[in-house]
């Protein structure tokens, strides 16, 4: 998780190096560039987004099936407490 992360906020840095490394271009092709940025930032904002749900799906999964293993024995506190009193 930490190595995927670490990732996608290095994609984010170069990004950003790229759209303020200026360049001497035309109109034109200042204009591809900047969507070419967008479509590039968007995509990394997409599978950022995709990466966070799976994760989070992943937690909800693992935290369920731990509770679901934790099944306390409430029969066994009812008995105890009837036999001490």
């Amino acid at each position: 998780v930490r190595e995927l992360s670490h990732l996608f906020k290095d994609c984010e840095k170069r990004l950003k190096e790229v759209a303020h490394d200026k360049h001497d271009c035309t109109g034109d092709e200042q204009l591809v560039r900047k969507n070419i940025e967008r479509r590039m930032a968007k995509q990394l904002q997409d599978l950022s987004l995709e990466f966070r749900r799976g994760h989070k799906a992943y937690l909800t999964k693992l935290k369920k099936q731990q509770i679901e293993d934790f099944k306390p024995d409430l029969k066994l506190s009812s008995q105890q407490k009837v036999a001490a009193a």
